[in-house]
């Protein structure tokens, strides 16, 4: 059992998790069911690796429901913290500087945090830019621009593929925006909550959490590849307007 598990008292976790079905739902302190994962176990691993380097809040407890094609194994994370709309720096300093430091620091700890990069279990990057484009083809008879947007996001999938297999697969959030960012108890630093792990180069969780912060044009101070950048930001652009689409 993994150490975090144990100290969090959460010794009926893992025989769960290897039970767990395709729906995972997170509660956030008193609030119910603030995201839904579909991953399952690979999402449980992520947390025990971001407790474990105490940048996550672990796991509360599970339990199971009953659910239209069969049991549904629930995780709650144990986040008691208050939720913040983006990262306790940066709200608090308007600066882009402030905003930028803060968002490279958690990337910084996120990437100590995930080094060596336990892959086994995780989707590759291939895999990831997959299952957007399918994603991306059923969001886009949602919209009128659909037809024009899922073409950008099929159009660009080469370049993105292709800068890709330059740079080292690490392990990813997948979905690193402010609002998956918690402050823990006591303002002791952040903890990231509500992942989509995948393999992929650290610019996909750079863009996302940028993105999220108005903050793209600083992703080369952050050190972060800029042929991938300027590949990825229009597929990511493309379908982010897709899924906006698809979620009204």
């Amino acid at each position: 059992m993994p150490s975090a598990l144990a100290a969090l008292g959460c010794d009926r976790a893992e025989p769960m998790a290897a039970r767990m079905s395709s729906v995972w739902a997170v509660r956030l302190g008193a609030t119910e069911a603030v995201g839904r994962l579909g991953q399952g176990l690979p999402e449980l691993r992520f947390c025990m690796l971001l407790a474990e380097a105490g940048l996550g809040p672990g796991l509360l407890r599970c339990g199971e429901t009953d659910g239209p094609a069969g049991p549904i194994t629930t995780v709650w994370e144990r986040a008691q913290g208050p939720f913040f709309a983006s990262l306790p720096a940066a709200r608090q300093a308007r600066s882009r500087a402030a905003q930028l430091r803060a968002a490279g620091e958690l990337l910084d700890a996120l990437g100590r945090a995930l080094e060596p990069a336990p892959g086994a279990g995780f989707p590759d990057f291939a895999a990831r830019m997959d299952a957007l484009l399918r994603s991306a083809a059923g969001w886009a008879p949602c919209s009128p621009e659909g037809p024009v947007l899922l073409r950008r996001v099929r159009a660009g999938m080469p370049a993105v593929l292709a800068a890709a297999a330059r740079l080292p697969q690490v392990l990813c959030h997948g979905d690193l925006s402010q609002r998956n960012v918690l402050t823990a108890p006591g303002g002791t630093g952040p903890w990231v909550i509500d992942p989509e792990p995948h393999l992929g180069p650290r610019e996909l969780d750079a863009v996302k959490l940028c993105s999220s912060l108005g903050q793209v044009d600083g992703l080369t101070e952050l050190g972060m590849d800029g042929a991938f950048v300027n590949a990825w930001l229009p597929v990511y652009r493309a379908a982010g307007e897709l899924w906006r689409a698809a979620h009204r």
